[in-house]
């Protein structure tokens, strides 16, 4: 799959997270912390996928999308530093 097809899967998913009750996590703004405890969450549910799902090409795929999703919402509320080589 090409990037530009990627990004915009990703930003689907960033658009699919605002439409979602903006009460349930610190009134839509969750924190860095939080970011991070969801971000392991679905991590581990990939996981969980992966070894239920056991021969699946895709398995854990769709929680990966929402960890993405995630860590570019913490991005877009907090700041994303540059790479410094």
């Amino acid at each position: 799959m090409e990037r530009k097809k990627v990004y915009e899967i990703i930003d689907g998913e960033r658009d699919y997270q605002n439409s979602l009750n903006p009460q349930w996590c610190h009134d839509g703004k969750p924190t860095i912390e939080a970011s991070i405890l969801l971000m392991e969450e679905y991590l581990n549910r990939a996981k969980k996928a992966w070894v239920t799902k056991y021969g699946d090409p895709q398995a854990g795929l769709d929680e990966m999308r929402a960890v993405i999703g995630i860590g570019v919402r913490c991005f877009e509320l907090y700041g994303v530093p540059e790479r410094k080589r």
